[in-house]
């Protein structure tokens, strides 16, 4: 990958800053289906990748078949505050369902 195993394991990789050839390289593996290189953008604060996560995991392509609302909420909630539109839509709608069904079981 862009950083060695020493940095890795030293220092969270996420706290170091990525030179203009390392994204460029990163945002061509996401953009070609590389999961890991989508999550190291999503990490680095790039607004597509945090939405992408976002469906990746409510889709439950991460695992399997399970989707994970709890992550996928964290990473939509970090593109929604960077005002990514389609992250803002989905966590007022979910927030909206959750409303709904704890309003029927009260």
């Amino acid at each position: 990958m862009f950083l060695s195993p020493h940095k890795r394991t030293s220092q969270p990789w996420h706290l170091e800053t990525l030179t203009q050839d390392d994204m460029s390289k990163l945002v061509s593996e996401a953009e070609a289906g590389n999961r890991g290189a989508e999550y190291l953008l999503a990490e680095q604060g790039c607004v597509r990748a945090q939405t992408g996560m976002g469906e990746i995991l409510i889709a439950g392509r991460h695992n399997g078949a399970i989707p994970d609302y709890a992550d996928a909420d964290r990473w939509r909630r970090m593109a929604a505050t960077q005002g990514d539109a389609d992250a803002q839509l989905w966590l007022g709608a979910r927030l909206g369902t959750e409303l709904v069904w704890r309003n029927r079981l009260s």
